[in-house]
């Protein structure tokens, strides 16, 4: 496995190296995964490989508030602690701010 000092890397580099491989029309899990837009929020990164992925810099809170605001379906995290503390803390402000 890659080196990397984000926490999340290892998650990120063994699914991007893995589910792409996976290509029978069959698996459903695998046909969602390549076919689906996928964002990457990264303090470390500067490309991504996997088709339809996205890297997301900067005010990584507002980028998934622009992402919510776009017609689609869920937004799904996978394997970043960093990122869901960040947005449940974000969604607190946001409904606080409503009242």
């Amino acid at each position: 496995m890659a080196s990397c000092k984000h926490p999340a890397a290892p998650t990120r580099i063994v699914t991007a190296a893995s589910w792409p491989k996976a290509t029978d029309p069959a698996d459903e899990n695998a046909t969602a995964l390549n076919t689906r837009p996928k964002y990457v929020a990264s303090r470390t990164l500067n490309t991504v490989i996997w088709n339809n992925s996205r890297l997301l810099k900067g005010n990584v809170a507002e980028e998934v508030q622009k992402l919510k605001a776009q017609d689609g379906g869920e937004i799904q995290v996978h394997g970043s602690g960093d990122l869901l503390p960040a947005a449940s803390s974000m969604a607190k402000q946001r409904s606080a701010r409503k009242r």
